[in-house]
C-alpha cells in the first residue's frame, strides 16, 4: 500500500509538471503566434519542416474553449500541395489553458502553407505556432502522469483489499 502511495505521488507530480509546462507554452504561443486568422477563413505562412499546432481563442468570458474547439474543422494545404484535415472534435483530447484550446496539429513541409478553418460559431480567432519541445514533453508528462497515478491507485486498492487480517488471540 505504501508503494502505491509513492507511485501515485510520482504520477501526480508528472500531471502537475505537464499541466504547468503546457500552460506556459500555450500562453506564449497565443501571445506570439506564427500566423493567425478568423473563421471562416484562411491564413498563409512560410512553414519550416516541423510540427505545428492550431489553436482557438475563446473571446467570450465564461465560455469553455474546448467546446469551441470541438466545433472547428481545418484543412491544411502544405507546400507540396498535399492536404491534411483535422478538427477539434476529432482529437483524443483538447489541451486547454485559460481561454485557449487546441484544435489539432500537423507535420509541415518547408514552404508556403495555408490553413483554412471553419467553425459552427463562425467568428472564432484561430492561430498556428510551431510545437515546442516543452509542449511535447508536457503532453507526454500528462499522459504518463495519468498512467502512473492509475497504477498507484490500483496498488493502493490491492494493498487495502489483500491485507491480512490479524487473528484474534484466544486463551485456552
Amino acid at each position: 500500500m505504501v508503494i502505491g502511495i509513492v507511485v501515485s505521488a510520482i504520477g501526480l507530480g508528472f500531471l502537475v509538471g505537464g499541466a504547468v509546462g503546457g500552460a506556459i507554452e500555450q500562453t506564449r504561443s497565443n501571445a506570439d503566434p506564427e500566423a493567425e486568422g478568423r473563421t471562416p477563413g484562411s491564413l498563409t505562412f512560410l512553414a519550416d519542416d516541423v510540427t505545428y499546432r492550431v489553436s482557438v481563442e475563446d473571446e467570450e468570458a465564461g465560455s469553455d474553449p474546448s467546446l469551441i474547439s470541438a466545433n472547428v474543422a481545418c484543412t491544411v494545404t502544405r507546400a507540396d500541395a498535399s492536404t491534411v484535415e483535422f478538427g477539434g472534435g476529432m482529437q483524443m483530447f483538447s489541451e486547454t489553458t485559460g481561454n485557449i484550446a487546441s484544435v489539432g496539429s500537423f507535420d509541415a513541409i518547408e514552404g508556403e502553407t495555408t490553413i483554412s478553418c471553419t467553425a459552427s460559431d463562425n467568428d472564432v480567432r484561430f492561430f498556428v505556432d510551431a510545437e515546442t519541445t516543452l509542449q511535447r514533453l508536457g503532453t507526454i508528462a500528462l499522459i504518463g502522469g495519468f498512467v502512473v497515478s492509475s497504477i498507484g491507485t490500483m496498488l493502493i486498492l490491492l494493498g487495502v483489499f489483500t491485507r491480512k487480517k490479524p487473528r484474534a488471540i484466544t486463551s485456552g
